[in-house]
């Protein structure tokens, strides 16, 4: 059984380069009448597959240039590696953070806002941690990090449908997670849903362009930026230097199956997740989405009852207030 949606995927890997031999064309002999055609296709799909093979060297070589990309202050990569040590306590954290003007700023301006319900109550990063622990906390170093990240584009529209779109799955994440069979931390569960989108949520300010032939694209050549998107996502979680289990959800989420070890469940939870919020109407840019939210329940948790379970997180979605402002 496929996943809901799964038009929307991306081709496997290889899928054209295995069918490539159907469109070499055909070569007729001396006195031969005519003129050489694709074999077993029609010109536009000839034309379609080779625009293809060279959006796919372009983003080879643009992969390699994600790998050279600094979005982030050195502060932050400070921070981001710090919230993944165990062994980190709040005070090494504060230290960090204070040392750095525009990311303390963006952290406090986060932490007070209507999401949290410490509007105005937060003075400090110190505060932050007594009043929302530790885990919050991390959530909203991560926050500050696509903020600092996805600033400055040109697509500020797009930008915001993104930001709603990874607030909801984040939420969504969180909700269903739980639920006992879950075994995924609430505050990770979160944290996974906010960054899944890490590709686009990078390029749309660090290649405005691309993304907008990205949100011009149909069929096969949108599919292979679904791809892009996804691998790129996975270089910038690396380069970001969170842990294995949110690179694997990045690069994964639109993926055709759930067979991803050791992160199964993690990857599973993103999926079901991502396609929830579309099926609520929180799109992501350039993708659109026919699913039902039970049809989507059921195909990841086919033991969980949607009436039961989906109620209370929707209802979370429509309360909060930075998604129905």
């Amino acid at each position: 059984m496929a996943p809901p949606g799964v038009g929307n995927m991306p081709l496997q890997p290889g899928a054209w380069h295995q069918d490539a031999n159907r469109y070499q064309p055909q070569h007729h002999h001396p006195g031969q009448s005519g003129q050489r055609r694709p074999i077993g296709r029609p010109d536009s799909d000839y034309h379609t597959y080779r625009r293809v093979v060279i959006m796919r060297e372009t983003y080879q070589a643009l992969l390699s240039e994600i790998n050279r990309m600094q979005p982030l202050n050195p502060v932050m990569l400070e921070l981001l590696s710090l919230i993944n040590n165990p062994d980190t306590q709040a005070e090494d954290l504060t230290r960090i953070i204070s040392t750095d003007a525009n990311t303390s700023a963006t952290i406090l301006k986060i932490a007070n806002s209507p999401f949290y319900g410490m509007s105005g109550r937060i003075r400090s990063v110190k505060d932050a941690c007594v009043l929302l622990g530790f885990d919050q906390l991390r959530n909203i170093i991560y926050a500050t990090a696509l903020e600092q990240a996805s600033s400055g584009t040109p697509h500020q529209d797009w930008r915001d449908t993104l930001r709603r779109h990874t607030l909801a799955v984040a939420l969504i994440a969180d909700g269903i997670s739980q639920q006992e069979a879950i075994d995924i931390p609430r505050g990770q569960a979160y944290s996974l849903g906010l960054l899944h989108e890490l590709g686009k949520q990078v390029l749309i300010s660090e290649l405005p362009d691309l993304f907008s032939e990205f949100m011009a694209a149909e069929g096969n050549e949108k599919r292979e930026f679904f791809s892009f998107f996804n691998e790129a996502g996975s270089i910038i979680a690396k380069r970001w230097r969170l842990p294995e289990v949110f690179r694997a959800c990045i690069k994964h989420v639109r993926s055709r199956n759930l067979d991803f070890k050791p992160f199964n469940r993690e990857v599973r939870l993103v999926q079901c997740a991502h396609r929830l919020a579309q099926a609520w109407g929180y799109d992501t840019p350039g993708e659109t989405s026919t699913y039902q939210e039970a049809e989507v329940l059921n195909y990841f948790y086919p033991d969980m009852n949607p009436d039961e379970v989906l109620p209370p997180v929707r209802e979370t979605l429509i309360n909060d207030p930075e998604l129905s402002a």
